[in-house]
């Protein structure tokens, strides 16, 4: 091939990728929407779940530690261990040190 015929046919494919692109943008869905209309949310609502799966809520660290203070006050040391891991997503090691930083301030 001569280096003409390269040029050219690498022309055409940028050409081609171009006007794809060009009308894609064109063709697609909300294309000409705008950004954020008046009395429409910045952030679209999320569809709901498919096939039965639902999104949960974050953990609430601050009724995990308040339950694993009543539960130091009552001398249940391993079950404020249990419920910090399970509520607020430690491991054993984070969940045993805080238990300790909580009994450490002497007040439960």
């Amino acid at each position: 091939m001569s280096f003409a015929l390269m040029i050219a046919a690498l022309l055409a494919a940028v050409a081609v990728l171009g006007m794809g692109a060009f009308l894609l943008g064109r063709l697609a869905p909300g294309g000409r929407e705008a950004a954020c209309e008046p009395g429409r949310p910045a952030v679209p609502r999320p569809r709901p779940p498919v096939g039965g799966y639902t999104l949960v809520d974050g953990a609430d660290e601050a009724a995990a530690l308040e339950r694993a203070r009543e539960l130091l006050a009552l001398g249940r040391e391993a079950e404020a261990v249990r419920v910090l891991r399970d509520a607020a997503g430690l491991d054993d090691r984070q969940a045993h040190d805080t238990v300790a930083r909580l009994r450490g301030l002497g007040r439960p």
